[in-house]
């Protein structure tokens, strides 16, 4: 398992991990996504994926000298609500592990404290497991459409909001409760994103691109969900004090 960690990252690509929160929500000195570091770290064997962000916050604290306050204010975020003609989403009756393929028979792909990606014999789906959203499976791209990826998943609607991956904060408004099964048609280049979200930690590997908005609007309207650009609150964490260069071991 990935339990030793090593990627080259700027505080701006850290603090949101350690503070469980989107990149936008974290205001600081612009030298933030320039500066960048070589971290070689490792998890304890006896820790927990969950445990990672508190691990990773202590280590800016004490090795950056990391002080920063929450508050609240207004910006653009992506709102997700119900479409005028109504949800297609219908509720889940079985967990997301119903997603699984058959460990006697698939092929593990990769395998970490961040998550397990798996693929099927015939290499048509492959499966994430491990994150925040419990299983999600892909359907591969085929030769008649060789430009998508279905994604399939069994979550609620807040936790599908947190997956999205764009570029601003997403919101939900949509007032469902409960599990939902989710199957969005996505363009390939709009699919990465969305899996390492899914891994949670794995966005450990480095800063992320945000997922394109376009493709994201057009494969939710497709199951009765609306996503549209609006000015709303958002708790935001300021960074008050951050050394450029962090104390030695």
């Amino acid at each position: 398992c990935l339990s030793d960690w090593s990627s080259d990252v700027c505080s701006s690509d850290l603090i949101p991990i350690a503070y469980r929160v989107k990149p936008n929500q974290i205001a600081g000195p612009a030298w933030m996504k320039n500066d960048r570091w070589d971290i070689l770290a490792k998890l304890p064997n006896s820790a927990s994926q969950n445990q990672a962000p508190e691990m990773l916050r202590s280590l800016l604290i004490e090795r950056f000298k990391l002080q920063t306050h929450q508050e609240t204010r207004e910006q653009n975020v992506y709102v997700l609500s119900v479409a005028k003609e109504g949800t297609k989403l219908k509720q889940a009756i079985a967990d997301s592990s119903a997603l699984a393929l058959d460990a006697n028979k698939s092929t593990q792909v990769v395998s970490a404290q961040q998550g397990k990606l798996e693929r099927s014999p015939d290499g048509k789906t492959m499966t994430l497991s491990g994150g925040p959203a419990g299983v999600m499976r892909m359907i591969m791209p085929t030769e008649q459409d060789p430009e998508t990826t279905k994604i399939e998943m069994r979550v609620s609607i807040a936790t599908l909001a947190d997956l999205l991956n764009l570029d601003k904060p997403v919101v939900d408004l949509t007032e469902l409760k409960g599990v939902y099964e989710v199957s969005l048609a996505l363009p390939n280049n709009a699919v990465k994103g969305l899996m390492r979200a899914a891994m949670g930690m794995g966005s450990l590997g480095g800063p992320q691109e945000p997922t394109d908005a376009a493709a994201l609007m057009q494969a939710l309207q497709k199951v009765g969900l609306k996503l549209e650009s609006r000015k709303m609150p958002v708790e935001v964490i300021v960074v008050d004090r951050i050394e450029r260069t962090p104390t030695d071991n």
